[in-house]
């Protein structure tokens, strides 16, 4: 048996995922039959079948999962059971049609690696052998939260010596850019791969199988940058998961909170924006919000008039404002020892930032009253934060030397998204896709700490007299500027030196001429005007369509809420009565059927309560979701955007 990778492997789970959905450890059955055909032995013992699959695959399964999946060979036929022992069926190995999945995939995976190798050349004049281009694609994934190969795979399974180094990232970010943009097949095999990442978790959860278990009572917080990613505030590709995740939690009965800790952080974020756009204060103007209203042509007023109605458009996205709980002695961290630790690995720019985040998790803690859990659909309180490090320092602090398997207080909104997809795949089948896109869109951009350098160092340049203020201009402002300081450095902030600035000009100069080849300076100036303003009104009609789209989940929140409370009064007026009368004929006295009715009503929600788990709650989340959608695609139609 040939030797695959780690991901060929995760894409073979979503192509048996697709032929076969029957559950999730259903799409593993293939590849452990497959492995079957090469043990040296007839008899099957679990240590022996788990080795071939690391071996053959890549796939670090845990043995009670192998265990498991051995049953399941057993009732396809592929194994028979015998005194108390495990026996290959080999007639039916010999039928078995996996070659034709494995060498398609293969084939793919193939050409995404070349096309790697090709573009690293071709653009960066970097010569990368396959092996060296495979691990950085393998690492570019799992620095992005897009695999997870701390639990799944091998420590072998990546090529020798392929650490993700300085740069590497940028590189295979830009080459997925390239092929989302060009609509090449081989961005499909990246989705491809990143669904199979997905189904694969579900193997490491408690409980594969209570994996549509919903959320019972549990308050779902998110932090500043989920909340302003999700508001648009930072661009279309950073909110389109955020709101998605959003919908998958409501309909799988979470309460959606913020502290208001935390809408005073975002407020003071567009405060700050706003100021420095109206007073033209932008020399050392950073992170993703201020650049992208920058960038989309947005005014000072614009963003004013998002400081206003934030709290509307936070409830607009179903998520209630909250204030901290009290503090109880019985309940209270050590939130200073918590401090430092972040500070130490994470190292904050904002103090303010710093204590806000500690906030938010000593108030998850509060919220949790000491109690430890082990699923996040019961454990009464989590933050979703976008800082893994942040989880990790958290999950450290509370769990690191005890409670095996207890949910930390953060989750990364990635983690979370995972959770919930494979609850129903279906309901967001465009969601892995969307990851991709964000992840890279992230990627391709300055840090704000390196874009803080980056402004620095022009700032001194201009100061000293050895920039002129139209340069200055152009290596602040242009997207040329930004992308040539990414392509140049490839992301790496201790690869930018003061020479750097100057070859990003020769490269802003050199597009300028390039241009003034074919047009007239004044239609060069039209031109950018033209697109500044095609820019700009593309923002502004991404902007209406975002406040639509909130309005309408909030007016179907309201027309639910209002079916929600008739309904539950119906229901009790149903519960309480009886059948004091005799029923009259139906053309006599139709009314004397009401409640009758009603109590057919209450037996068959609390039939399906027991039996499907559905409540009323779930019944109108889901309606309120589809109605928010009508209502959308109404308003938009309305309005002439659709």
């Amino acid at each position: 048996m040939a030797q695959t990778g780690i991901i060929p492997s995760l894409a073979m789970i979503k192509v048996n995922w697709d032929l076969n959905r029957r559950d999730y450890l259903e799409t593993f059955v293939p590849i452990l039959a497959e492995c079957l055909r090469s043990l040296p032995d007839d008899v099957v013992s679990v240590p022996d079948l788990q080795s071939a699959v690391r071996t053959g695959f890549s796939l670090n399964l845990p043995q009670n999962v192998v265990t498991t999946l051995l049953k399941r060979l057993a009732k396809r036929g592929f194994v028979t059971r015998s005194h108390g022992a495990y026996h290959r069926n080999e007639e039916k190995l010999k039928n078995l049609s996996f070659n034709e999945v494995r060498d398609s995939v293969i084939t793919r995976h193939e050409a995404l690696v070349s096309r790697l190798v090709d573009f690293a050349i071709q653009r960066f004049s970097i010569s990368w052998t396959h092996e060296k281009a495979e691990g950085a694609l393998v690492q570019y994934l799992e620095k992005n939260d897009l695999l997870v190969l701390n639990a799944l795979s091998t420590g072998g399974s990546m090529p020798t010596g392929s650490r993700l180094q300085a740069g590497e990232g940028y590189v295979v970010a830009a080459l997925v850019e390239d092929l989302h943009q060009t609509e090449a097949p081989e961005f499909s095999y990246l989705e491809t791969i990143v669904q199979g990442d997905m189904l694969a978790k579900a193997v490491f959860l408690p409980a594969p199988g209570s994996i549509g278990r919903r959320f019972k009572r549990t308050e779902i917080y998110f932090d500043t940058s989920f909340l302003m990613y999700a508001l648009g505030h930072a661009g279309e590709p950073r909110r389109y998961p955020c709101t998605e995740l959003l919908d998958l939690l409501y309909e799988s009965g979470a309460d959606l909170r913020c502290f208001r800790h935390t809408v005073d952080e975002a407020c003071g974020i567009l405060d700050a924006c706003a100021s420095r756009m109206a007073q033209g204060r932008l020399r050392d103007a950073y992170g993703p919000s201020i650049e992208y209203f920058l960038d989309s042509g947005f005014t000072a007023s614009d963003v004013e008039l998002f400081r206003a109605r934030i709290e509307d458009d936070i409830r607009g996205l179903r998520v209630q404002i909250r204030d901290k709980p009290i503090y109880e002695q019985a309940y209270v961290i050590d939130e200073k020892k918590l401090q430092e630790e972040l500070d130490r690995e994470i190292g904050y720019q904002n103090p303010q930032a710093l204590y806000k985040d500690v906030d938010s998790v000593a108030a998850v803690m509060r919220l949790r009253r000491g109690r430890e859990f082990f699923s996040y659909e019961n454990c009464r309180a989590a933050f979703v934060t976008t800082n893994s490090a942040m989880v990790r320092v958290s999950r450290d602090h509370f769990y690191g030397n005890s409670s095996l398997g207890a949910v930390s207080p953060c989750m990364t909104d990635h983690a979370l998204t995972t959770l919930l997809w494979l609850k129903k795949p279906l309901s967001a089948p465009d969601l892995p896709r969307r990851r991709l896109i964000a992840d890279y869109f992230a990627a391709l951009r300055p840090d704000e700490r390196f874009w803080k350098s980056y402004l620095a160092e022009i700032d001194k340049l201009e100061r000293d007299g050895q920039l002129s203020h139209d340069d200055y201009f152009a290596l602040r402002h242009s997207l040329e500027a930004k992308q040539a300081l990414m392509d140049l450095t490839r992301g790496e902030e201790g690869a930018f030196t003061q020479g750097t600035v100057s070859e990003i000009l020769e490269v802003v100069r050199s597009k300028i001429q390039e241009e003034a080849k074919s047009d007239l300076a004044n239609e060069r100036d039209l031109r950018a005007r033209a697109e500044k303003l095609t820019a700009a009104a593309e923002a502004r009609a991404q902007s209406i369509i975002n406040t639509i789209e909130l309005r309408a989940s909030r007016t179907a929140a309201f027309a639910v809420g209002t079916v929600k409370y008739v309904v539950l009064l119906l229901l009790i007026v149903g519960v309480v009565s009886t059948f004091p009368w005799d029923l009259p004929s139906l053309r006599t006295s139709y009314a004397s059927y009401i409640v009758p009715v009603l109590q057919v009503l209450v037996l068959f929600l609390t039939v399906s309560n027991l039996t499907f788990g559905s409540t009323v709650e779930g019944f109108l989340r889901q309606a309120e979701l589809k109605i928010a959608r009508v209502l959308s695609r109404l308003f938009k139609r309305f309005i002439s955007i659709e």
